[in-house]
């Protein structure tokens, strides 16, 4: 037993309670080498305990870790938890502190509140009740004389003076008022006697029953740093402290390994319906299900997406393994144009012309200027002796003879250059009716009349032949402008249009131009291992177990097992206080704290070596053997459900179940989320063969797509039918009013510069490509028409980059003959 003799007494046997000498009270001493019987009262009826000053500005020391009756002096004015606080503000924690902390868990005591004394009986706030009383300040009792045992108040000096001094009691006396501090009331298992001089207070607590057994693993336990969410673990000999990722590698539910990690955005796939054919797609912020059209819609896919090549109805044309258009009816091209330089040029071939008047101006006689209309004068030529060779001329007076070649060079005549010479064939266009509409045509032997339908159709023209050529009004043929542009009509039912305009999907964007399956699912939103979970074969041992009732998905080391409860309870290394229910007031049960986080009204008659809270020992709370509710002990962990790990969701599980085979989409089939492969996925996009081929012009299979400037591309189309036999070039009359004319390829211009001279700026050549052609012809003169290049381009040569037209019917055609030079015929 511990002999304390003159207040002073030293005993190092275990189990022993050791009152601090004089000096030791005096100089101060730790707790768990001696206790003073202020700390004695302390740590049975509890106390505040001071932890310095707190800054509310910068938060700091960091409360999270803070216990009830944690004391802190403000000395930087600022908030937690939305509560003010000032400069000398105390702050107390009424509770364990919350992660995060809220203001329920302290209390802030207003240095600035001042209390005034009041006489006024009927100021109730002011008075303390009888049932319940509650003081502030420092409320004071009269002093209890030494050995009073009674429910009188016991007063801080009475417990001082008790404490202090065993000499002035009586054993019993000495046993209830001590037992009492120390065990809420009961004192048994707790003894005390004088000695025969009767200034001996003897403490005996029984090990085992009252107070803990030594033992080396609480040791081990008191011995570890209280670290903020460290989890105390056996490691097989002792027990250690782990970090919470340690914990839960040693649980088998690391993050990113075992467990999946927190997404939002798989968590927005688990809340989507696998409807059939559905497709997930990110809309910016979340994942969502989007029908097949939709998904078409969002690729930036076009109607040609679900079209299927081929050369039947509404297929898509593909170029042939020979890199050519196909054998397919070209009979609606229009505007097909030749660079052959052995054939013909439309505009000069008098029998595609449906115009008499332009006819004759094409041959040189034109009726009044080219060649003499008739008239009544004429009849006097009838009148003349034919001599042999003569011409009929007039004199000023009447028609004479001339001789045929000197007539010929004055009426500007000259047989092959001015007029048609002599054929037989003209005399075959002589002897035909002249019908309404007829058409002069050779038949092979003969010029025969053909009614307008046919000579369109010797021409080899379609039904546009019949068509006006316009901008804005319904069945016209569209005309490009001036500027050699298409007008600004309706274009909503083209297909296949791509441009450089911004506002337009790329088509590096669009799937259906796509070859790779990697550039596919990025632009789908679907990257493996960034966008959607990669696979794992860990998540199919998982996907692989068989769904049995309590049981638990634990590692064994090499793969995912299922585990009984008993088994899984001794994996996580639980005791039988697992399977215990918590309470206070049933044998066998738990004892668990009230609702003020405190222990229980139970019998504590049996406790021994009750000790005052240690800062250096382990809080409860972080002890995750102490913890009941499967999701604090998650949270301590950090494997929250929903925010650290991915809740589980049956939707899940499907993907996790799947294979995870290259190229392969997954789809919901309006059930369950299936794998669907390349092929199959086309087919649920309502996608046809023409998506996985690839836009271009000159390789085999590859489908035609137009040019820059809205052109079929240069591509060898010999294999096409039934083309027209020939295009056309557009027409544009000009005058001074038009000067500077900004010319085009494939147009006609008529020129007037009666009214004043026009200038003709001819395109850049680098934009063209050779054989491209433009034709110009001064109709009226009066003054010069003046064809101009762009830059550096020349005309006929070096040094030229003008070209002057001047004389009334005189025609040039330009044609783009290299990158730098127009040729003039």
């Amino acid at each position: 037993m511990a002999i304390l003799t003159g207040g002073k007494a030293t005993d190092a046997r275990e189990g022993v309670i050791r009152v601090a000498t004089d000096a030791e009270a005096n100089a101060g001493t730790l707790e768990d080498v001696a206790v003073t019987p202020k700390q004695l009262v302390q740590s049975a009826i509890g106390a505040l305990e001071y932890k310095g000053a707190y800054s509310a500005t910068a938060n700091n020391p960091n409360l999270l870790g803070s216990l009830k009756g944690d004391f802190y002096k403000v000395n930087e004015a600022g908030t937690l938890a939305g509560v003010a606080m000032g400069i000398g503000d105390h702050m107390v924690f009424s509770r364990d502190a919350s992660n995060p902390i809220v203001s329920a868990d302290f209390d802030v005591i207003d240095s600035t509140e001042s209390v005034t004394a009041s006489t006024d009986l009927s100021d109730s706030a002011l008075l303390a009740r009888l049932a319940g009383p509650v003081f502030s300040g420092v409320p004071e009792a009269p002093t209890a004389n030494s050995g009073t045992n009674t429910t009188q108040i016991a007063t801080t000096a009475f417990v001082q003076t008790a404490v202090s001094s065993g000499s002035g009691y009586t054993d019993e006396q000495a046993r209830d008022t001590v037992a009492t501090a120390l065990a809420g009331g009961s004192h048994t298992g707790i003894s005390f006697s004088n000695d025969d001089v009767g200034n001996f207070i003897d403490a005996t607590v029984a090990i085992g029953s009252t107070v803990q057994a030594h033992s080396a693993k609480l040791d081990a336990v008191a011995g570890l740093a209280v670290n903020d969410g460290n989890i105390i673990v056996g490691n097989g000999s002792t027990f250690v402290a782990e970090t919470p990722a340690t914990a839960r590698t040693s649980l088998g539910l690391a993050i990113g390994s075992d467990v999946q990690a927190y997404d939002p955005q798989l968590a927005d796939v688990a809340g989507l319906t696998p409807t059939n054919g559905g497709f997930i797609v990110g809309d910016g912020s979340n994942f969502v299900i989007e029908t097949t059209g939709d998904a078409r819609s969002s690729l930036g896919l076009g109607t040609v997406a679900t079209l299927d090549v081929g050369n039947g109805a509404n297929q898509i044309v593909q170029m042939t393994a020979g890199a050519k258009l196909p054998a397919v009816d070209g009979s609606l091209l229009t505007n097909i144009s030749s660079t052959d330089a052995t054939k013909l040029a439309i505009a000069n071939n008098l029998s595609d012309l449906n115009n008499a008047g332009t006819a004759r101006g094409h041959l040189g006689l034109a009726i009044g200027s080219d060649v003499q209309a008739h008239n009544a004068k004429l009849d006097a030529v009838a009148g003349l002796a034919v001599d042999d060779g003569n011409i009929i001329v007039g004199n000023g007076s009447t028609f004479v003879a001339e001789a045929p070649a000197t007539a010929r060079t004055s009426l500007g005549l000259a047989i092959g250059s001015d007029v048609q010479a002599y054929h037989a064939r003209l005399d075959d266009v002589s002897g035909l009716a002249v019908t309404n509409g007829g058409f002069i045509v050779g038949d092979g032997s003969n010029f025969v009349i053909e009614t307008l339908g046919d000579a369109r159709s010797s021409l080899g023209l379609g039904t546009s032949a019949t068509l006006d050529a316009g901008q804005n009004t319904a069945n016209q043929l569209v005309q490009l402008t001036a500027a050699a542009k298409l007008p600004a009509v309706d274009g909503s039912l083209l297909t296949n249009i791509t441009a450089t305009d911004a506002t337009k999907l790329a088509i590096a964007n669009n799937l259906s131009d796509l070859n790779n399956a990697g550039t596919a699912r990025g632009h789908l939103g679907v990257t493996i291992g960034s966008d959607v979970q990669a696979h794992n074969a860990k998540l199919d041992d998982v996907a692989g177990l068989a769904t049995t009732d309590g049981g638990f998905i634990v590692g064994d080391g090499s793969n995912f097992v299922i585990e009984t409860l008993g088994t899984a309870r001794t994996s996580l290394g639980l005791g039988s206080a697992a399977t215990l229910e918590a309470g206070a007031n049933t044998a066998n049960q738990l004892v668990q704290l009230t609702a003020a986080a405190k222990l229980p009204a139970v019998d504590g008659s049996l406790l021994t070596n009750i000790t005052a809270t240690d800062s250096t020992k382990l809080a409860i709370a972080n002890n995750l053997s102490d913890l009941n509710n499967a999701g604090t002990a998650r949270g301590h962990l950090g494997v929250a459900i929903g925010s650290d790990v991915q809740a589980h969701n049956a939707k899940l599980d499907d993907v996790a179940g799947l294979a995870v085979t290259d190229g392969g989409f997954i789809v919901g089939d309006g059930s369950n989320f299936v794998l669907e492969t390349l092929a199959t996925a086309r087919t649920s996009l309502g996608l046809g063969s023409a998506a996985t081929l690839e836009a271009g012009a000159n390789t085999a299979n590859q489908l035609v797509q137009l040019t820059a400037a809205a052109k079929l591309p240069a591509v060898d189309g010999s294999l096409l039918t039934n083309l027209p036999s020939s295009g056309g070039f557009s027409y544009t009359a000009i005058t001074s009013a038009s000067s500077p004319v900004t010319s085009s390829t494939g147009v006609h211009y008529g020129a007037d510069t009666s009214g004043g001279a026009i200038t003709f700026n001819l395109p850049a050549l680098s934009g063209l490509s050779g054989g491209e052609e433009i034709r110009v012809k001064l109709n009226t003169a009066g003054n010069n028409l003046t064809l101009t290049t762009n830059g550096s381009d020349t005309i006929e040569g070096v040094g030229n980059s003008t070209y002057v037209v001047s004389i009334a019917k005189e025609s040039v055609t330009c044609v783009a003959s290299s990158g730098t030079n127009w040729e003039i015929i």
